[in-house]
């Protein structure tokens, strides 16, 4: 009632026995039932019972002003006007079903208010947006079956019951979510949104825009199509959820095109116990097509972001001829990124692959996919990083990573406890400013040949087991190529430091190892030395052995280091030291050098040769500062051959002071087997030192090589 001036006509009273009405006015915001009464011209009275209802909703048109008042929403959907907005008045609870006439462009404008749905739907038939508040529903209605176009704006519409939250249901269907809309369903049953029908359509939009739920994101099925363009669908099972929870489900020939934005299904709020009882999945296609991403252009590897704590993207069965996923852009992550069926019938920009690493999130350590193009793989997943592949690896079984592409980076990666590795370079070439940080087995090989790795710092640092079977392993800045803190055996391949050439620098070696108990095999390959400072093996850990046999090791200035307690046995082998890049000129290039007392060379087989090719220098086969040095093998019939050690001033030389003494140091040499060659075959503190076989004495003879006569010792 708007107008209660005309009391001449209306009167109201609460009795209809009344047959004289008392004259009353309506009084603002009354309501109640009453009687209405009103006499003709010839005096005749009639009345009729009416409910009189409070305004709930007031009509505005689209200039603002208002029309009028609607006690229900109902009522205010069927008689507004088109393009008309319609506002609650205070927070109201609805019993009435809602319908918007299929003829109808309404805007209800929630104005900050809520609206409760007690167990009644609201259905779109015509045009709606719906904003700026909340509405929820509780009981087994869905709280919006849309028929028509619905636009929900920055508004909350949330379903407590076992209802959908948003279902279209008819093939004009239409759905546009955006500008922080909220849609929730915090029931164990229904989706936040779902699109049944074909021709449907939902579209989500708005950085802030929200589709969560308990249970299940949105469905689709028929030709319903999703069109995400940012946004997020969050789905946060709780723990009276039994059955599997999904952020989005695409079946029969349903299409999600998910452009930006984020997808989750994550058990983070869950205990343990109860997390073993779901399988949490992102996107589940179950048939029609999933596009992650926008074909061409740059791909982005964040955007869109897709994650489940069991799986990012699943394929429900093993029939694939009615389902694809085309990966564009983005990120997938989860526990398994995409599974094996998934994978099967993924296509991604052509020039890229599906590139996989490790992320630990919520206290989980996921897969991550990515697209990229790979440098790395393991069987048939590709990686952007050897690291990533490295983190792929199982514990404690054994797994082959593939270099696929000759690549430049900062660090190759460090490969960790427990982990397996056989590195196969495949004819390709790392360059690195940090090389390979082992700390489990890591066996490196190049079964094409013709790669290698080149790092400006140390190539490997080992604190495992590290193998080299091919391949070249350099380093080109002022670090030693390998150092070795554990187990390192060379049995082929090429590992080397520096470049011919090289000026001075500090003293860096090819392989160095001063931790104690460290055990270096070299029983192939070639190991250089390019450096006019440095050692092409050096020794120095207490407890730690070096062991050279069929191997190829040179140096431009000193080959072979041992001191403390090291123990070096070499069987066979050649060490060459040429002494064509000394620190200066009067620097004594050595074949191998004893520096401690404690220290042992066992030289059963092998040829060592030391030669001054800039002079100047005393070029020593072998130096015998302190220690023991053992040619041969004692017993038997002494070779005269093997091994043989050639120093061009001595082939064996021990330390000597200015007086010609050994200067108190502590010198041992056993001449079992072989020969020595030098300017003097052996200097004469070291005769002091020798013993030989029972019945043998050292023999001396000349021998002319590259036009030079030397003494021959044997």
């Amino acid at each position: 009632v708007t107008d209660t001036s005309d009391t001449n006509i209306w009167y109201k009273v609460s009795d209809s026995s009344v047959t004289e009405p008392v004259s009353v006015k309506f009084s603002a915001n009354e309501s109640g039932e009453f009687y209405i009464w009103a006499k003709d011209s010839a005096g005749n009275v009639s009345y009729k019972q009416i409910n009189i209802l409070k305004a709930n909703y007031s009509e505005y048109n689209t200039s603002g002003t208002f029309v009028k008042n609607y006690a229900l929403l109902n009522s205010a959907t069927q008689y507004s006007g088109n393009g008309n907005t319609i506002k609650p008045l205070a927070n109201i609870t609805e019993t009435t079903g809602v319908e918007i006439p299929a003829t109808k462009n309404i805007i209800l404008d929630l104005d900050g208010k809520t609206i409760t749905l007690n167990n009644v739907t609201i259905t779109n038939n015509g045009t709606a947006t719906i904003s700026g508040g909340t509405l929820t529903s509780s009981g087994s209605s869905d709280t919006i079956e849309n028929d028509g176009n619905l636009t929900v704006s920055g508004a909350t519409i949330n379903s407590t019951g076992s209802g959908h939250t948003i279902i279209n249901l008819n093939n004009k269907a239409n759905l546009v979510i955006k500008d922080g809309a909220k849609i929730t369903n915090t029931s164990t049953s229904g989706y936040a949104l779902s699109s049944q029908v074909a021709g449907s359509t939902i579209k989500i939009e708005g950085t802030n825009t929200l589709i969560s739920s308990y249970y299940r994101g949105i469905y689709l099925s028929s030709t319903a199509e999703l069109t995400m363009e940012s946004g997020q669908v969050a789905v946060i099972p709780q723990k009276d959820v039994v059955a599997n929870p999904i952020a989005i489900r695409i079946n029969e020939t349903a299409v999600a095109n998910i452009k930006g934005g984020s997808v989750g299904c994550s058990e983070a709020v869950l205990s343990t116990a109860s997390r073993e009882t779901i399988v949490s999945k992102a996107i589940v296609v179950d048939g029609g097509t999933l596009n992650i991403g926008v074909s061409g252009g740059s791909v982005s590897e964040t955007n869109p972001s897709i994650f489940g704590d069991d799986y990012g993207v699943s394929i429900n069965d093993t029939n694939q001829t009615t389902k694809a996923i085309r990966f564009y852009d983005g990120v997938i992550k989860g526990n398994n990124a995409i599974d094996t069926i998934g994978l099967g019938i993924t296509t991604t920009q052509t020039g890229y692959n599906i590139c996989y690493s490790k992320e630990t999130i919520n206290g989980n350590v996921c897969e991550v996919a990515t697209l990229g193009i790979p440098v790395a793989k393991i069987d048939s997943r590709y990686f952007k990083t050897v690291q990533n592949a490295f983190d792929f690896v199982e514990d404690n079984t054994q797994t082959k990573v593939d270099i696929v592409k000759t690549h430049t980076t900062n660090s190759i990666g460090t490969v960790s406890s427990g982990k397996i590795i056989i590195l196969d370079l495949n004819g390709n070439t790392i360059t690195a400013t940090n090389g390979i940080t082992n700390n489990g087995t890591l066996v490196f090989r190049d079964t094409t040949e013709g790669g290698a790795v080149t790092s400006s710092n140390s190539a490997v640092t080992n604190n495992g087991v590290f193998k080299v079977q091919s391949g070249k392993i350099i380093t080109t800045g002022e670090d030693h190529t390998i150092i070795n803190n554990s187990e390192l055996t060379v049995s082929g391949g090429t590992v080397i430091s520096g470049t011919s050439g090289q000026s001075l620098g500090t003293s860096v070696h090819t392989i160095y190892s001063k931790t104690q108990g460290a055990t270096t095999i070299i029983s192939g390959g070639t190991i250089q030395n390019y450096r006019p400072n440095g050692y092409t093996i050096n020794i120095q850990g207490a407890d730690s052995t070096l062991t050279i046999s069929s191997a190829t090791i040179t140096s431009v200035y000193r080959g072979i280091y041992i001191s403390n307690n090291v123990v070096l046995t070499m069987n066979s082998g050649t060490i060459t030291v040429n002494g064509s890049n000394k620190r200066s000129t009067d620097q004594h290039p050595m074949g191998i050098r004893i520096n401690s007392a404690s220290a042992k060379a066992y030289i059963k087989g092998g040829t060592i040769e030391c030669t001054d090719s800039l002079n100047g220098g005393n070029a020593k086969g072998i130096c015998l500062d302190e220690g023991t040095l053992e040619l041969g093998t004692d017993g038997g019939t002494p070779s005269v051959t093997s091994p043989t050690i050639m120093g061009t001033d001595f082939g064996v030389g021990t330390y000597t002071d200015t007086a010609g003494t050994d200067g108190g140091k502590s010198q041992t040499i056993k001449f079992y087997d072989g020969k020595l060659v030098g300017n003097v075959a052996i200097n004469a503190v070291g005769l002091e030192k020798v013993t030989t076989q029972t019945g043998y004495n050292i023999c001396y003879s000349k021998e002319t090589i590259n036009g030079t006569s030397y003494e021959v010792a044997t």
